[in-house]
């Protein structure tokens, strides 16, 4: 499935701060030493997080070399995390120097049983109090703070206030990363999944285009173009929708195309429910809202949705109409979308979350990530802590045959197309 500019600490941030401190005794906020050099604070309510999460936006940077996350930035994190009613409070951690944020944590702590399965099998699961980071929301700059935010992690688990800590889609090359590699208490821990998260860099640093394929396949696509055009008689129209009022209209056009695709089948991807009503509502009062659809003739055939935040585009979303597969909707509305993007100066495109081939063909950027879930020493934690690995065992042996046997891209496609003869 398809997640910041520079600015100064302004006076009136500053006064919030310090006023933070002071009121942070009676709030549940505490300030502590860690070490000569570096002190810890963490943030309970939405207030709090709000303060301590402006503090460390802004020493961020804008154009920076590497793509932020909009789902640890305040403007997506505070609202999103209001409107679930699993979500019990955030947690944000931040780690500071005299001069200077060194490292953060934004989670948010929820009452949920982990999913688990194999193949249709669904595995029911306990109810656990899962501390659950973000994606882009644990950051440190050196190995040290890393250290102390591994401490951190471990106490708060011996502690019994939380069953399990989940970890999504840290940078496995990031300093955390190199940490958590080898567990909380011992290498082997945290059931670690292996994926890579690819980005296309729209503009370089200066705001100048950059060409991501080769002549070769940009004329590859230039050919596709022309033969959905052709199809349609030229009758093709791409609609930006990025407004409040039109997030119904989008809504419901989206969760149309994906009833007919595999995406249906699989309950994910854009559905007309609260779920998606709160993420692109918010997306679309804070102006970061970017949907798109694909009509042809008058008819929609695809469409796209994401968030704009401070110079990354994470693309949430997409589908297309089964029917049209041999014309390739999807390729050709996600490359109007990409040029529209570079033409606005954007800096990055965030193809999300999952293992799609199409992202390697489009993106020029990827990481290694690593997502882990850390269990307490409770019951409910223990069987959790199993089911969990084993169900991940058995996944990556039965990947690993496929990959092995050339029968993945096969497998997918017969699975995919089941799917959607199943929505018809």
């Amino acid at each position: 499935m398809p997640s910041e500019v520079e600015t100064a600490l302004h006076p009136e941030t500053s006064v919030d701060l310090k006023q933070a401190q002071f009121v942070s005794v009676t709030a549940d906020t505490h300030s502590e030493s860690i070490d000569r050099n570096t002190a810890l604070r963490t943030a309970h309510t939405n207030e709090e997080a709000r303060l301590l999460l402006s503090h460390w936006e802004s020493f961020s940077q804008s154009r920076c070399d590497a793509p932020g996350s909009l789902h640890a930035h305040s403007s997506f994190y505070l609202p999103f995390l209001a409107s679930n009613d699993i979500y019990r409070s955030p947690r944000v951690v931040l780690w500071e120097s005299a001069d200077a944020p060194r490292g953060i944590l934004i989670a948010r702590i929820a009452l949920s049983r982990t999913r688990c399965s194999l193949g249709p099998i669904s595995i029911p699961m306990p109810l656990l109090r899962t501390l659950e980071i973000v994606n882009g929301g644990f950051v440190a700059d050196s190995p040290e703070v890393a250290q102390q935010q591994l401490l951190y992690l471990r106490d708060l688990l011996a502690s019994k206030e939380i069953d399990c800590i989940a970890v999504h889609h840290l940078r496995s090359d990031s300093e955390l990363g190199k940490v958590l590699s080898h567990g909380l208490h011992q290498a082997g821990e945290g059931n670690p999944v292996y994926t890579e998260h690819w980005y296309t860099e729209l503009t370089d640093a200066d705001g100048e285009p950059v060409i991501t394929n080769s002549s070769k396949t940009r004329g590859s696509f230039r050919r596709k173009d022309r033969k959905l055009e052709r199809h349609f008689d030229n009758k093709i129209q791409v609609v930006e929708f990025t407004e409040p009022h039109q997030v119904k209209r989008l809504i419901a056009a989206a969760s149309k195309i994906g009833d007919q695709s595999y995406q249906g089948g699989l309950g994910v991807g854009v559905r007309d429910n609260q779920h998606w009503q709160n993420i692109l509502g918010i997306l679309a009062n804070n102006g970061q809202l970017r949907g798109f659809l694909l009509q042809a003739d008058g008819n929609n055939i695809a469409y796209a949705v994401g968030g704009l935040c401070n110079g990354c585009f994470c693309y949430m979303a997409a589908s297309f109409l089964p029917a049209h597969r041999d014309i390739a909707p999807g390729g050709y509305l996600l490359r109007r979308i990409q040029e529209k993007l570079q033409a606005e100066g954007v800096r990055w495109f965030d193809f999300g979350f999952g293992d799609a081939s199409y992202k390697a063909l489009y993106g020029n950027k990827n990481n290694k990530e690593v997502t882990l879930h850390f269990y307490g020493k409770s019951v409910a934690a223990q069987v959790t802590r199993i089911a969990d690995g084993a169900t991940r065992i058995g996944k990556q042996w039965i990947r690993t045959l496929l990959v092995k046997s050339g029968l993945m891209t096969w497998t997918k496609r017969q699975w995919r197309r089941r799917l959607e003869h199943r929505n018809k």
